[in-house]
């Protein structure tokens, strides 16, 4: 059973509903021409920093080197995905689970701004929608759908791409014999679950919503991270686990580039 396995069916809805463009009204979204587009985002810089360790899979060995992470305790959409892709019993790296416990426990001398939670919710989803979830579309043989969530110009665009993506995936599911959802897939179904979700909250009008942007970032980052088969624990697929801890570690700096008073943290 999947750690995330439980909010499948609740996602599943949801993101069905996203690509439909039905909960619109019920929510609030920003205009279009408040949102980074996938132009704008490359401009930043940060596209390109993504694109370099998204691609990389010669990754050091993360066990027993240290990390450094950028002052994130006073942005909350960054310390939910923190918080969220390190929770407990999760078999995460001791180097880098000290440095983020050390930082969150760090009292915020201030809170980030609205719109720079925006900003770093709107990297997170695009990190979601536009990284992670085209890796493991690929890695379950699903290449078309991966680059369609690549190539949207938007956010809204490419979050109904995620979503479309996942629907594709359980709709092919229930033609299979045998029954069950093969690992890859399943990784790839859940990661396109909360990558819509993720570029949905981003868009959001209600600050708390945008906020926990970061948890489904977290959730998309760390689904190649299962339940063992009677519950007991958690195990990562080795293939993965350097990949999402230094994806987590990059995550977090390249965010806190993010806004004005970037420089100026404490």
């Amino acid at each position: 059973m999947r750690r995330v396995g439980r909010q499948h069916a609740e996602n599943f809805m949801l993101n069905y509903a996203i690509a439909s463009n039905i909960l619109a009204p019920r929510y609030g979204t920003l205009r279009r021409d408040q949102m980074l587009n996938r132009r704008e985002f490359s401009f930043t810089g940060i596209g390109a920093i993504v694109v370099s360790f998204g691609e990389s899979t010669e990754l050091t060995s993360t066990s027993n080197r240290a990390f450094i992470l950028r002052p994130f305790s006073f942005s909350r959409t960054v310390s939910e995905l923190a918080a969220w892709a390190t929770m407990e019993g999760i078999p995460v790296p001791q180097p880098l689970q000290r440095t983020i416990d050390a930082e969150s426990a760090r009292p915020a001398v201030r809170l980030e701004s609205p719109a720079d939670e925006r900003k770093r919710a709107v990297f997170l989803a695009w990190f979601a929608v536009g990284l992670i979830a085209p890796r493991h579309l690929r890695r379950a043989g699903y290449d078309t759908l991966a680059l369609n969530c690549e190539k949207q110009p938007d956010l809204q665009s490419a979050g109904n791409a995620a979503a479309r993506a996942q629907y594709t995936i359980g709709r092919d599911c229930l033609h299979r014999t045998g029954g069950g959802m093969p690992a890859l897939l399943d990784v790839a179904y859940a990661t396109c679950s909360h990558a819509a979700t993720a570029a949905f909250y981003a868009r959001a009008a209600d600050i708390q919503t945008v906020v926990e942007t970061g948890r489904c970032a977290a959730h998309a980052l760390t689904s190649p991270i299962f339940l063992d088969e009677d519950g007991s624990g958690y195990r990562t697929d080795p293939g993965e686990a350097t990949w999402v801890w230094d994806s987590l570690v990059h995550a977090i700096n390249t965010a806190m580039t993010i806004g004005p008073d970037s420089a100026h943290a404490p």
